[in-house]
C-alpha cells in the first residue's frame, strides 16, 4: 500500500461524523445478519458491523495489501474465520456463498455518487442482496449551488503566481476550470440555496438520466465561479449524513466545478445547469452548460423549459 492510499484511509478513519453515522447505521441493522461490504479498504465498517452482532461479514476489496490489513485488524479483534470471510478483487467479478441481508458501501464521495457507486450497487444488489434485504446508505440526494468560493480563488492563484527558480505555471490555471475539486466552500460563499438535483434510492433501480436539468435561482448578488456540490443521504432507520457547507464537517468537504466564464449575478436571475451524462451509472463522464437566464427573459425561458419537458418544444 502506497503512502498515498494510506493517507487517503487516515482522513477517512479521522472523520468522526463518517465514522458515527455508519457505526449507528450498522447497529440498527447487522445484529444477526449476513453483511456484505464492498469495497472493506482498512476494515472499520466490517468490523463495525461484527461489534454490532452481525453473524458474518463478507468483505471485498480490490487492494490486497488492504484486505490483508484489514483481516488483520479484524482477526485482532477477535473475529475469526467463521466471521469475517475477505475476498480480493472487483465485486462486479465476484461471486458470494449466500445471498446476504445488508450491503453497506461507502464507496462515495463529494457529489455522492462519483466513485462508480450506482455501478456497484447496483449490480450487487441484483447479484448478493436476498428479497428483503437493505442496503446501506438507503437513500441520497444530490445537492448543487452557486458559489464563489475563497478556497477555489486562493488554488487558481496558486497556480499563476511565480514559482522558485522562476518558473512560470500559469498556463495550468485555464486547465483547472474544466476539472472537478473537493474543496472546502463556506455557508457564505453561496449564491443560492442547495438545490436537489437527483435522489437515488440504493434498494431500488440505480439509474442516472441522460440529461439532468436544474434550475438554481439566484439569493444574493454575486459573481459566480463556480458550482458547489454536496449531499444529503440516509444511511438506515433515519441515520442522516450529510456534505452541506452548513453541516458538521467532514473529509468530503464539498465537490467544485468551476465556471469557465464567471457570471455577475442579481436576485431574481437563474442559473439554468443541464448535466449531460455519457452513462446511466457513472457520474465522472459528464459535461455541464450552463446559462445565466436575467430577470427579463426569465419567465420566457422557464417557459420553453416546461414546453420542452412536454415534448412541445
Amino acid at each position: 500500500m502506497n503512502s498515498a492510499n494510506l493517507q487517503a484511509y487516515r482522513e477517512m478513519l479521522a472523520d468522526a461524523v463518517r465514522m458515527a453515522a455508519f457505526d449507528a447505521a450498522l447497529r440498527a441493522r447487522a445484529r444477526g445478519q449476513a453483511v456484505c461490504e464492498i469495497g472493506v479498504g482498512l476494515g472499520p465498517l466490517s468490523l463495525m458491523a461484527l461489534k454490532n452482532g452481525a453473524r458474518v461479514v463478507y468483505g471485498i476489496e480490490v487492494d490486497a495489501d488492504a484486505l490483508s490489513i484489514a483481516t488483520r485488524l479484524i482477526r485482532a479483534a477477535g473475529f475469526g474465520p467463521d466471521r469475517f470471510i475477505p475476498i480480493e478483487g472487483l465485486s462486479t467479478q465476484l461471486t458470494l456463498p449466500e445471498k446476504v441481508d445488508v450491503i453497506v458501501s461507502e464507496t462515495l464521495d463529494s457529489t455522492g455518487v462519483g466513485e462508480n457507486t450506482l455501478r456497484y450497487l447496483k449490480d450487487a444488489r441484483e447479484r448478493f442482496l436476498r428479497p428483503g434485504g437493505v442496503v446501506i446508505p438507503e437513500r441520497m440526494t444530490g445537492l448543487v449551488a452557486l458559489a464563489d468560493p475563497q478556497s477555489w480563488a486562493a488554488e487558481e492563484q496558486w497556480w499563476t503566481r511565480d514559482l522558485l527558480s522562476g518558473l512560470d505555471f500559469a498556463p495550468v490555471a485555464p486547465l483547472l476550470r474544466g476539472r472537478f475539486h473537493v474543496l472546502d466552500v463556506d455557508t457564505e460563499e453561496l449564491c443560492s440555496t442547495w438545490i436537489p438535483w437527483l435522489t437515488f434510492n440504493f434498494n431500488s433501480d440505480l439509474r442516472l438520466p441522460r440529461v439532468i436539468p436544474m434550475v438554481i435561482p439566484v439569493a444574493r448578488p454575486a459573481r459566480v465561479t463556480a458550482l458547489a456540490w454536496a449531499f444529503d443521504a440516509i444511511l438506515a432507520d433515519r441515520v442522516p449524513l450529510s456534505t452541506r457547507s452548513e453541516a458538521p464537517p467532514t473529509h468530503w468537504k464539498q465537490g467544485l466545478w468551476p465556471i469557465p466564464n464567471p457570471l455577475q449575478v442579481v436576485p431574481g436571475e437563474i442559473v439554468y445547469v443541464e448535466m449531460h451524462l455519457n452513462s446511466e451509472t457513472v457520474l465522472s463522464q459528464m459535461s455541464l452548460r450552463v446559462v445565466h437566464v436575467t430577470r427579463d427573459k426569465r419567465a420566457a425561458f422557464l417557459e420553453l423549459l416546461r414546453r420542452t419537458a412536454r415534448g412541445q418544444g
